[in-house]
């Protein structure tokens, strides 16, 4: 270890350890195990028992004087003049340790953050450097596996879903490809949670619950333009919750003069309990909800209400397949009530890729109601399907491709996810 190391880094030097293993995930275990996941990796090489790392743990800037060094200037300051009036011997106005030292302190904070920017630099080269072989002696060991994780990767899968679809079937390495395609997709429509009923049909209250933008209303308009003319509007009522944002109500208003069914807003006179009550006659109410900022406190709390109505109310996440992966899960995270009941797709027809929707219903085994992939009304809505959605992945798929960074990156997901498990 270099001298000049040990002397301006003593604690980065003092938290490395080497650590050795049979093979490069174990190694990277133990190193989460003893130092936590911001561990950084500084060397790795072979050695008779396999692999070496030596990592140190990414340390927090030093610590800021303590109480009675921090009143040290100030008490400093005090005694520079006496009674006299003469400056004290024992304070020097060039001395920096009376001040504790502001100036070397921030030399030091700086040359840490210097390192610690270097360190991390180190451990991205090094894990990207560690993926690409990982990737690369995948597929020569295994060809048809690699093959087949390609074509997965393209549909949009989460890698930990790839890698369970192929451990699940067991692919030999003189396989047919086709067939082990088929077999894979029919794999993943068995994993897709569904309703499988029509739950509005059968009736009830049912509270619709997402981001602004998901496609809430239009989704309860299209299903209550189904139901009345279906079974009439005799038994059919709407409830918005929405009297945050000016107008916000004005569009269910609307389609309920359309339909000429009652439609009621939730507010500071009247609460959704005291609502229900009064449509308790109706077959069917379905409730739109204001769709908050993620981090409004006023979400909390409208979330708050649906879960206190336990089993009088339903609640039906609305998503837009046409978001962002972790928008997308971000949104099913946290508009999450306790009385979910499942979920509806919208949008498909602006979305690029379905794999990472489809990712999250087998992750989260929420079932699927409903998916939406229009703004007719009342069209284009329909009760969910697994191998229309497999179908509908697979041709979205072919506009996509796949580099070998990519590949090698989804390849290395799961990996390291295991290794700290």
């Amino acid at each position: 270890m270099p001298t000049d190391l040990q002397s301006r880094f003593p604690a980065v030097v003092s938290t490395m350890k080497s650590f050795v293993a049979t093979d490069m995930r174990t190694a990277l275990r133990m190193v989460r195990e003893a130092l936590g996941d911001d561990a950084v990796i500084l060397s790795n090489r072979r050695v008779a028992a396999g692999i070496e790392l030596v990592a140190a743990s990414e340390m927090p800037p030093e610590a800021p004087p303590s109480a009675a060094m921090a009143r040290q200037p100030r008490a400093a300051a005090e005694r520079r003049y006496d009674d006299s009036g003469e400056v004290p011997t024992s304070v020097n106005a060039r001395d920096d340790s009376a001040f504790g030292n502001p100036g070397r302190q921030e030399n030091r904070n700086g040359g840490w953050w210097q390192m610690q920017q270097e360190l991390r630099s180190m451990r991205d080269l090094m894990e990207q450097q560690y993926s690409s072989f990982s990737w690369q002696q995948y597929r020569a060991q295994r060809p048809a596996h690699a093959a087949m994780w390609r074509r997965l990767q393209r549909l949009g899968l989460a890698p930990e879903l790839v890698r369970q679809l192929l451990d699940e079937s067991a692919i030999g390495d003189a396989a047919d490809a086709n067939a082990t395609w088929q077999h894979l997709m029919a794999c993943l429509t068995a994993r897709i949670p569904l309703v499988t009923e029509d739950l509005v049909a059968a009736g009830g209250v049912f509270a619709f619950v997402g981001p602004t933008g998901s496609g809430k209303t239009t989704t309860i308009a299209k299903l209550a333009a189904r139901h009345v003319l279906e079974h009439g509007n005799s038994e059919v009522a709407l409830i918005t919750t929405d009297s945050y944002r000016i107008g916000a109500h004005e569009q269910l208003r609307t389609l309920s003069r359309i339909l000429n069914i009652p439609c009621k807003i939730v507010g500071a006179q009247l609460d959704l309990a005291t609502a229900l009550y009064e449509l308790r006659q109706c077959r069917l109410v379905l409730i739109d909800t204001a769709g908050f900022n993620m981090r409004a406190p006023e979400l909390q709390q409208q979330l708050a209400t649906l879960s206190a109505l336990g089993d009088r109310v339903r609640c039906l996440q609305v998503l837009a397949v046409n978001s962002q992966q972790q928008v997308l899960r971000n949104a099913h995270r946290v508009y999450r009530p306790t009385n979910l009941a499942g979920c509806i797709f919208t949008k498909l027809d602006e979305a690029a890729s379905l794999g990472e929707a489809l990712s999250l219903l087998v992750e989260t085994g929420v079932p699927l109601a409903y998916v939406a992939d229009g703004q007719a009304i009342p069209g284009d809505i329909a009760g969910a399907q697994a191998k229309t959605l497999v179908a509908k992945t697979i041709a979205l798929a072919k506009q996509v491709d796949c580099d070998e960074d990519q590949l090698a990156q989804a390849f290395a997901i799961p990996r390291a996810s295991a290794a700290s498990a």
